[in-house]
C-alpha cells in the first residue's frame, strides 16, 4: 500500500515508524529554485469533489527496504500576481537523506515520476500538453531529487503538479535507517554526540553495514581499554565496538571514548576520511589547520569537496559540530556513496 504524504508549507510529511517501520515524520522538500514559495501543497478533497484521477486510500504503511510506494504530492501555484508561474518555471522535489528513488529519473521515464492532473478540487489544470508539446519537461535528477519545468500552459485554470511514487523499480523509493535521524531539526545550537555520529555514520557507509554483527561477542573486550566504556548506550555498543575494531574510532587522550560529549568538527571529518581512505593533499585546505592534529584528514575532505570552511577561511576544527552541520556532512557522504553505486 502507498504511504500518505501530509503537506506542510514547502515541505510534505509522511509518517514512518519505530524501528524503521512506522512513526516520526519524513520531510520531502518541494520548491521553485528561482521563486521560493511559489508552489504550495494542496489537500485533495476526497468526497463530493470533482477530481479526474482515482485517489488512493489515505491509510497506508511504509517500511525500510526497497520499492516502497508513497502517496502522491499534489502542489498548486498562483495563476496571477507576482508569484504566478509560467512556461519555463521550474520545480524541484528533494527526498530526505535515507530515501532515494529506485531508479534515477530521466527524460524518457519522466511520466513515472511526475504528472499533471487534468482537474483537481473542481479546478481545471492550466498545465497541459498540446499536440507534440509536453506539459512538463525534464531538467535534472539525482537519486534523491527531480527538477522539471513547465513546457506548456493554457490560459484558464490553476497550475497543478503531482509527484508520484508508485512505479515499481522507478519512482518507488528505497528507505534506509538514515531517515530516522536525518529529519531532526536543531535550533542552531544543538550538537550531536560522539556516539550518535558514530552510529549514524554507519547508516550512510555501505562498507560498514552490519558491522555490529561482525563483532558479536567481542564488544566487551574491544571496549574494555576505554575508561568510560560503560557510558556507551547499550543498543549502540556493537556499533561503537565495530568502529574501534576497524581503527576508525581510537578515543580521546586518556583512553576515553567520551560517548556523550559533543563531537568536534575535526573528529567527525577524521572518521569520514579514515573510512573513505582518502590520501592527504600536499597543502592545508584551511587557514587554521597548521597546528591541528587533524590537518591531514580535514585537508583530504576539503580537497574532495566534502567540507567547507567559514567565510574567513578557517575551519575551527575543535568547535563542536552542530546537529545541522552533522546532518549536512552525513548527507554528503550518503549522496557520494549513492553516486558511486548508481
Amino acid at each position: 500500500m502507498r504511504k500518505p504524504l501530509f503537506l506542510l508549507a514547502a515541505w510534505t510529511l509522511l509518517s514512518f515508524g519505530a524501528g524503521m517501520a512506522e512513526a516520526s515524520d519524513i520531510s520531502v522538500r518541494v520548491a521553485d529554485p528561482e521563486m521560493p514559495g511559489a508552489w504550495k501543497p494542496v489537500t485533495v478533497q476526497r468526497e463530493g469533489t470533482m477530481t479526474s484521477e482515482n485517489l488512493p486510500s489515505p491509510f497506508l504503511t511504509v517500511h525500510a527496504g526497497e520499492n516502497q510506494a508513497l502517496n502522491s504530492v499534489f502542489l498548486v501555484a498562483d495563476a496571477e500576481g507576482p508569484q504566478a508561474v509560467h512556461v519555463g518555471s521550474r520545480i524541484t522535489l528533494t527526498l530526505p537523506v535515507g530515501v532515494e528513488y529506485m531508479q534515477i529519473p530521466t527524460a524518457e521515464t519522466l511520466d513515472s515520476y511526475v504528472a499533471y492532473p487534468s482537474m483537481l478540487n473542481w479546478f481545471a489544470n492550466s498545465i497541459f500538453p498540446e499536440g507534440d508539446q509536453p506539459a512538463l519537461r525534464f531538467v535534472a535528477a539525482t537519486p534523491r531529487s527531480l527538477t522539471v519545468e513547465i513546457a506548456h500552459m493554457r490560459s484558464k485554470g490553476m497550475p497543478f503538479v503531482e509527484f508520484v511514487f508508485y512505479a515499481k523499480d522507478r519512482s518507488m523509493v528505497r528507505i534506509s535507517p538514515a531517515v530516522s535521524w536525518s529529519q531532526k531539526k536543531g535550533d542552531g545550537a544543538d550538537t550531536m554526540t560522539r556516539q550518535e555520529f558514530f552510529t549514524y555514520y554507519i547508516d550512510v557507509a555501505p562498507s560498514l553495514k552490519g558491522i555490529e554483527e561482525r563483532v558479536k561477542g567481542e564488544e566487551s573486550d574491544l571496549l574494555r581499554p576505554f575508561g568510560d566504556a560503560q557510558k556507551v548506550e547499550p543498543e549502540l555498543r556493537g556499533r561503537v565496538a565495530g568502529l574501534v575494531k576497524e581503527n576508525l574510532v581510537i578515543g580521546r587522550p586518556g583512553k576515553q571514548l567520551a560517548p556523550d560529549a559533543p563531537i568536534t568538527r575535526a573528529e567527525a571529518v577524521t572518521l569520514v576520511t579514515r573510512e573513505q581512505q582518502w590520501d592527504t593533499p600536499a597543502s592545508p585546505a584551511f587557514a587554521d589547520l597548521e597546528t591541528s592534529w587533524a590537518l591531514g584528514p580535514i585537508s583530504a575532505a576539503g580537497a574532495k569537496g566534502l567540507v567547507k570552511g567559514y567565510p574567513d577561511g578557517a575551519f575551527c576544527p575543535e568547535q563542536p559540530l552542530s546537529w545541522e552541520e552533522a546532518v549536512l556532512l552525513l548527507g554528503r557522504v550518503y549522496d557520494s556513496n549513492l553516486s558511486r553505486r548508481k
